[in-house]
C-alpha cells in the first residue's frame, strides 16, 4: 500500500453511518445518527480484539498508527513494520506483548510506552532518538548500523530493566537485516 498515509477507524465508521442514514431517512436521519453516535460508544470500541500478528510492509507514506490499535488490539503479540519511511512514532501499544520489529523506517524518531513488549528488533532507522518505557523488555536486537544511534537510549533501557526486573537486558546484533532470527551474537 505505497500511497497509504493515514489509518483511522472512526472516520470511516462515521461516513458509513451517515451514508446509511441518508439512504434510509434523508438529512434528518443523518443528523440524528450523528448525535446518537456521540452519545453511544463507537463501533471501533470492539474492533481488533483477536488480532495477534500485524505486518505493515511497504507503506512509505504512512505517517501515524491509529490510537485504537493501542487501545483495542488486546491480543496483539507481534508487530512488524517494514519500509514505513514517514512513520515518526510507535507508541502507546499497551497490549503488544511479544515483539516489535521495525526496519527501514527512516523518519522514525520515537518508540515509547510499550509496557509488555519482550523483544525489540531495530534496523535501518537512522533517526531513532528516543526509546523508552519498555518495562518488560528482555532482548534488544540491533543492526550493526544502529549501534551508534542506539547509544542515545540503550543505556536507559538497560537501567530500566535492572531496576524493574533485577537483571540485565540482553542486547544482540542482527547479522542479516531481513532475517532477524538468523545468526546473531550478544553485544557486550
Amino acid at each position: 500500500m505505497p500511497n497509504w498515509e493515514e489509518w483511522s477507524f472512526v472516520e470511516e465508521e462515521e461516513e458509513e453511518d451517515a451514508a446509511a442514514a441518508s439512504k434510509e431517512g434523508g438529512e434528518d436521519a443523518s443528523a440524528a445518527t450523528k448525535q446518537q453516535g456521540k452519545a453511544l460508544s463507537p463501533r471501533s470500541s470492539w474492533l481488533l480484539p483477536c488480532l495477534k500478528k500485524l505486518q505493515l510492509i511497504n507503506c512509505p507514506e504512512l505517517r501515524v498508527l491509529p490510537h485504537q490499535l493501542g487501545q483495542q488490539a488486546t491480543s496483539l503479540k507481534e508487530l512488524l513494520i517494514r519500509r514505513a519511511s514517514c512513520l515518526k512514532t510507535v507508541e502507546d501499544l499497551r497490549f503488544l506483548s511479544g515483539f516489535l520489529s521495525v526496519y527501514g523506517c527512516e523518519d522514525l524518531e520515537i518508540v515509547s510506552n510499550l509496557p509488555q513488549v519482550r523483544e525489540l528488533y531495530v534496523s535501518c532507522c537512522p533517526n531513532l532518538r528516543r526509546v523508552e518505557e519498555l518495562g518488560s523488555l528482555e532482548q534488544l536486537w540491533l543492526d550493526k548500523d544502529m549501534q551508534e544511534i542506539s547509544s542515545l537510549w540503550a543505556s536507559g533501557l538497560q537501567e530500566q530493566r535492572h531496576q524493574l526486573q533485577g537483571d540485565e537486558l540482553e542486547v544482540c546484533r542482527i547479522c542479516h537485516q531481513e532475517q532477524h532470527l538468523a545468526s546473531s551474537k550478544k553485544i557486550s
